[in-house]
């Protein structure tokens, strides 16, 4: 996530997944109360991502407690700046996503996707 200048990375606590449904609009919900609370990025990118977490321990779409999702982003959520290189704790190897460590494009040409049957035609 990026604002202004500042450019933050967050990794999301391993959580045991029951239900995605709603994770993003959480997230998306979280950001919003943090900015509108007036907190810097990172404080609102680390409760967005917590509260995101939690919902998806959840089955359907639920409100967690403000103060366990303040907890989890307190104490899970680990945060990085990859421009500066600072983060907030050692990584952890098994709560980062393998396609993220050393992830590279591919070299090769690039295929334009086949056209799906359905959609203008008659």
């Amino acid at each position: 996530m990026a604002r202004g200048g500042e450019t933050i990375r967050a990794w999301t606590p391993t959580v045991k997944v029951v239900d995605s449904c709603g994770a993003g609009a959480t997230h998306s919900a979280g950001f919003i109360y943090g900015c509108l609370r007036g907190w810097s990025l990172e404080e609102t990118i680390r409760f967005a991502t917590a509260a995101a977490a939690i919902q998806c321990t959840l089955v359907g779409i639920q409100v967690s407690p403000i103060a366990d999702v303040l907890k989890m982003a307190s104490e899970q959520v680990r945060i990085e700046r990859p421009w500066a290189g600072e983060v907030d704790r050692p990584p952890d190897e098994s709560s980062t996503p393998a396609q993220s460590r050393g992830c590279r494009l591919r070299p090769g040409p690039i295929r334009p996707r086949e056209r799906s049957p359905g959609f203008g035609r008659a």
